[in-house]
């Protein structure tokens, strides 16, 4: 209920449709929220990526069908993050690595605490973005 309220103080009036759902056998459950407008979507998805939820941070992500299979070219855009520290959270991921260019998505591996395993993983746009900051990080 905590989501459906938040997400319906973002857009208003508009129109939209909130599934929850959570997988057999998991801690954690994952929501999709269907609009009749596109625009309202990518407004919303702006302003809440991630939205904290319950006290914990979550993310926010477009469908896309394209990111289902990563082909090659995708996955040179993606790089494994690991010696995280567990208070991270995916908006921190983002924040840290927003400045070698844009992101498509991140994600940290978190345990039924909601705590970082202390690893993650983070897509850019393009592959030029990846590079800029493995050759700025690695070994760091």
């Amino acid at each position: 209920m905590e989501l459906y309220e938040s997400v319906k103080s973002l857009v208003g009036g508009a129109d939209f449709e909130l599934v929850l759902k959570k997988p057999t056998g998991k801690y954690f459950y994952y929501a999709f929220c269907r609009f009749s407008d596109i625009y309202t979507a990518r407004k919303l998805i702006k302003e809440i990526r991630f939205p904290q939820i319950q006290g914990k941070v979550c993310r926010a992500l477009p469908y896309d069908r394209e990111l289902k299979s990563i082909d090659n070219n995708t996955s040179k855009a993606s790089l494994f993050i690991k010696g995280l520290r567990k208070d991270w959270s995916h908006k921190d991921l983002f924040e840290y690595f927003k400045p070698f260019g844009e992101i498509t998505s991140v994600k940290i591996s978190l345990n039924e605490n909601h705590l970082s395993r202390g690893y993650g993983f983070v897509l850019f746009t393009r592959e030029e973005f990846a590079l800029r900051a493995l050759e700025t990080l690695n070994g760091q």
